[in-house]
């Protein structure tokens, strides 16, 4: 049965129904509250334009909100309205994949239409990616006429509105999740609008039922009512918004599934919709053939990917050829396929796999150490005179899609070096003739730079001494992003050692490099990142843009390239922690190796403990979950059974029931054999100040039980006051402290 008849009677004449109450018990509060719903979902969905020619999402929602009441002003069956709405739906779809495809005549859009369609659907069970963009606009139309129609057509035929509100909620949320930031008050609306919604509709659930029982209703008590709901879980949502997110470890296996989950959902999308544009603001991480000095990188706090796995460096891409004003690939680079590459055959290497999640737009994929194996299609940057191995890896299909895919995900797979000090002073010195590329140094390198190698290595013993001593020397140079950029004219690495004297990460690699170089060994540039900060709750490495970093790998005879780190360890790339580290030992462990903390007799070592912290095991996690569910439910079901469901009585006996049941909360229980005037008399003489109210709530019922009519308009609006008086009283007498 309809909750709103297209032809609206009352149980009262016209003329004694005022039109407030006519807006608030028929459909006009309604379709407001349903159509601001509805608008605070499409208004955002036309500011994304993902896709140039489809119809406006603004333009459907109001169709479809028109269509769902003319549907329910006709009285069609649910059958007839499911059919017409989804033909209906369906021709709206065709007109938009047609208008977004290409071509000039409608015909040539209908046919490339229907075949990117075709190459579409056959690409879902494969690992293809796809455009998706004529398959966007058919699915939002469509999702759009969907929502608004049916939306509109329950709210006013079965007062139902959660369907809308749930709905609703995933489209705005993906909405705003492409938008760029500033917009949360579309959220503030879209939920002040889905509250009141559905506490309206709850209201006039209630009406219907009082005029079924042919009771009398007072407008101004359901919307007191309403509103004190409105305005607590306003205020019970602002508190929570309020507080802070604490890291859970307890509950961080179950809050990864269902990150898990919504990964694979949204790398799914991401591939199927490669095209669809994100109007969000967002980072692009791209790595040019060439770098140059630069002064302050302005780094922020976004966030660009997560890491689950062993935490060590990100690398990104290494160069091989110093210029003076920075560095440059190597010569004749090109990408191949990356199982054509040859993977190096080093000694005391272990492989470890790190699972990557990016929120940034690259086309980059990073590994943890040297790149050894990726779950995605990929391609490797070699150089004729460059080592085995990839010099940057970069996923090889969809790549013209890259500035879209800010939700890529994958899994890498790196080769990491255990050796320790004592293996590779005995690495010797007899490389291979392909390193000889490594040891490049420009005709214009400064003198006093060389000089300085020479004078930095002169009482090492072995090549692993010499690079030890370079690196410890270049970790006493303050950290500082704060600086300029070298001259133009002067050499960038030679102005970072005897006129600034103090940079970040791009000039202690540099530095490290080139002193590396200029003392016989062979050595390379990298980019990449730092490890980041662990989130314990997720059990994840959070990598931000601040975490940027560059380092140096030097090359060892059968150990092949080993990372050093030239920078402080309070680096901001670092978290700017400062490490129980002195600057200036006589022979350390690398800070490169992370994760494995080598140990040897002879050498003053440092600890830093890059553990997760060890969370609880999965079936602890499952009976905490139960008990907090049954906690949580046991209340409300006690509520339900004891206070609830005398919301069906009528609304004069549902008054008298009410302070019965508060009564006996009190020790005022209401004995089988008192009439309620006696029992109104025994709560009066306990409550003298809320006779009164008693009175007249006794009245009505007295009136609703026993007398032949209806009980009159102005006792039940009496009772109805009386009661919103008098329940506070009680609960305040509950809690009041009784003298011993």
């Amino acid at each position: 049965m309809s909750v709103f008849p297209a032809s609206m009677r009352y149980t009262r004449t016209v003329d004694a129904v005022s039109l407030w109450e006519r807006f608030i018990g028929g459909i006009g509060l309604t379709i407001t509250l349903v159509g601001i719903v509805l608008l605070s979902v499409a208004l955002p969905l036309r500011e994304g334009n993902w896709v140039p020619g489809m119809p406006s999402p603004l333009l459907i929602a109001v169709l479809g909100g028109a269509a769902g009441w003319a549907v329910h002003q006709w009285e069609w069956t649910v059958r007839r309205t499911i059919v017409v709405a989804v033909m209906a739906g369906a021709a709206l779809t065709a007109y938009a994949g047609t208008a977004t495809a290409p071509g000039f005549p409608i015909t040539l859009r209908a046919f490339n239409a229907v075949k990117d369609i075709v190459v579409w659907l056959g690409a879902i069970p494969t690992e293809e990616t796809q455009a998706g963009l004529i398959e966007f606009a058919m699915f939002l139309t469509m999702s759009v006429w969907l929502l608004c129609l049916f939306g509109m057509w329950l709210a006013l035929r079965n007062a139902h509105g959660w369907t809308t509100v749930l709905f609703g909620g995933v489209m705005l949320g993906f909405a705003l999740s492409n938008l760029p930031g500033g917009l949360g008050w579309r959220l503030g609306v879209f939920m002040a609008s889905s509250v009141m919604l559905l506490i309206h509709l709850n209201a006039v659930r209630r009406i219907e039922e009082w005029r079924g029982r042919r009771a009398v209703f007072d407008a101004r008590t359901v919307l007191a009512q309403s509103g004190i709901v409105l305005a607590a879980g306003l205020l019970v949502t602002a508190v929570v918004a309020a507080l802070p997110t604490p890291p859970v470890a307890p509950l961080g296996a179950v809050s990864r599934a269902l990150d898990d989950t919504t990964h694979q959902i949204g790398a799914q999308f991401s591939r199927m919709f490669s095209a669809l544009p994100s109007r969000k603001e967002y980072k692009t991480l791209t790595y040019d053939e060439m770098t140059h000095f630069q002064g302050n990188p302005e780094l922020t706090d976004t966030l660009l990917f997560t890491v689950q796995g062993p935490k060590t460096y990100w690398r990104a891409r290494s160069y091989a050829v110093y210029t003076g004003s920075g560095w440059e690939t190597g010569e004749e680079p090109e990408y191949v396929p990356f199982e054509d590459t040859e993977l190096p055959q080093d000694r005391k290497r272990v492989r470890q796999t790190n699972q990557f999640r990016v929120s940034a737009a690259t086309d980059t994929l990073f590994t943890g150490g040297l790149p050894a194996a990726f779950d995605e299609p990929a391609e490797a940057l070699t150089t004729s005179t460059s080592a085995p191995g990839a010099i940057q890896v970069r996923f090889s299909t969809g790549r013209e899609y890259f500035p879209t895919r800010v939700n890529l995900s994958y899994v890498s797979s790196g080769l990491e070096s255990t050796a320790v000090p004592f293996d590779l002073r005995l690495a010797g010195d007899e490389y291979p003739e392909w390193t000889q590329s490594y040891l490049q140094l420009p005709e214009t390198l400064p003198e006093r730079v060389r000089t300085l190698a020479e004078a930095l290595t002169a009482n090492a013993e072995t090549t692993y001494d010499k690079a030890v001593n370079i690196r410890n020397f270049l970790i006493s140079i303050p950290y500082n992003l704060e600086i300029d950029a070298p001259p133009e004219d002067q050499d960038g690495v030679d102005y970072f050692l005897f006129e600034s004297q103090q940079g970040y990460c791009d000039y202690y690699a540099s530095a490290a490099t080139v002193l590396m170089r200029a003392a016989g060994i062979p050595s390379r540039y990298v980019l990449g990142y730092a490890p980041g900060r662990l989130n314990t709750a997720w059990g994840v490495y959070e990598v931000l843009e601040l975490n940027y970093h560059a380092w140096v790998e030097a090359y060892f005879p059968d150990y092949g390239w080993v990372r050093f780190e030239p920078t402080p360890p309070d680096a901001i790339e670092f978290g700017g922690e400062g490490l129980d580290f002195s600057p200036l030992p006589e022979d350390e462990v690398d800070l490169g190796d992370i994760g494995e903390i080598l140990e040897d007799e002879e050498e003053d070592t440092f600890d830093v403990d890059f553990t997760p912290r060890t969370e609880l095991p999965g079936w602890l996690v499952a009976l905490l979950a139960i008990a907090g569910a049954i906690a949580v439910a046991t209340p409300v079901f006690l509520w339900r059974e004891w206070w609830w469901k005398l919301g069906s009585l009528p609304r004069s006996d549902e008054l008298f029931a009410k302070m019965c049941r508060l009564g006996g909360a009190l020790g005022l229980r209401k004995r089988p054999e008192q009439t309620p005037l006696e029992y109104a008399l025994m709560l009066s003489s306990a409550m003298p100040e809320q006779q009164p109210q008693i009175s007249r709530i006794v009245r009505a019922y007295v009136l609703g039980r026993y007398a032949p009519r209806t009980v009159p308009l102005s006792d039940l609006r009496l009772a109805e006051w009386s009661w919103g008086s008098l329940r506070w009283a009680m609960i305040r007498r509950f809690f009041r402290v009784r003298p011993a």
